[in-house]
């Protein structure tokens, strides 16, 4: 699914991204915010090989995001949003094979940021509850089950900002969902987005929602113990790593507090 709105610069190379996939059996939905450059020429040109595709108002990203969920109809989806690629033509191919040989229902690998100056590998090697009180998994790097949007429910839309952060905490801590990582670079994504700005008044919009959403799924415990003695480690894990000592230690303090999921993520 790939939502965009005024995208005549960054559209065509993620459609190409897409229709280049080596797996065959995808179902290509584009959602456009009634755009009033030239992307709809652009959508048009790639018409025939578009399975869905319309262009009227919306609400914002996550509005257009869930109209693409209720108008899915595979077993698997995936968002990839206008300016973002896919690493190469074999991620759709490679993730297929887990959701086929396993009950997972939430597969995420790593991702490619660019933030305008360099491009980097980010990735998740340690998500659990704990991870999300610092950090979040971008869509970009995400799989879902599509049944697990009736078990979980759509994208809550009044967090303008953080609605993918909000969505994978209630699927992940709430309803339990039984995830995988796939150790593969899934895509590459910049600054392109809302939720990556760098306007001041959108950043802080951001914090606050970010807060209300900790203390929504959080105790004050957890919270506490959390920024005593796992934050300064929770944000090394997933860079470059820790010593062996401090990484059993992480380790222990999670399983004190009971910070990790209900089951360890299923490694690929």
């Amino acid at each position: 699914i790939t939502v965009c709105k005024n995208a005549e610069n960054t559209i065509e190379k993620t459609i190409q991204s897409v229709l280049s996939q080596s797996y065959e059996n995808i179902e290509y939905i584009i959602i456009d915010g009634a755009s009033t450059d030239n992307t709809n020429t652009l959508l048009k040109k790639y018409r025939d090989r578009i399975s869905y595709y319309i262009s009227e108002k919306d609400e914002g990203i996550y509005h257009a995001m869930n109209k693409g969920i209720n108008i899915a109809k595979g077993d698997i989806l995936f968002f990839l949003n206008a300016g973002d690629v896919f690493t190469d033509e074999f991620v759709v191919e490679k993730v297929v094979w887990p959701f086929s040989k396993t009950d997972i229902e939430f597969l995420y690998g790593d991702i490619f940021f660019n933030d305008g100056v360099s491009e980097k590998l980010v990735q998740f090697n340690y998500v659990d509850k704990a991870f999300f009180l610092d950090k979040n998994l971008c869509h970009q790097s995400i799989f879902y089950k599509s049944e697990v949007f009736r078990k979980c429910g759509y994208f809550d839309e009044k967090y303008t900002m953080l609605a993918d952060y909000e969505w994978n905490v209630r699927g992940l801590v709430q309803h339990r969902l039984k995830s995988g990582h796939i150790r593969i670079p899934i895509a590459k994504f910049g600054l392109d987005g809302i939720t990556a700005t760098v306007d001041k008044r959108l950043k802080e919009l951001k914090r606050r929602q970010r807060r209300q959403l900790k203390k929504t799924y959080y105790n004050k415990m957890e919270l506490m113990l959390f920024r005593l003695f796992l934050k300064q480690y929770i944000r090394t894990l997933n860079k470059k790593g820790l010593t062996k000592g401090k990484l059993i230690y992480v380790k222990l303090l999670k399983t004190i507090f009971r910070f990790n999921f209900h089951h360890k993520p299923i490694e690929f």
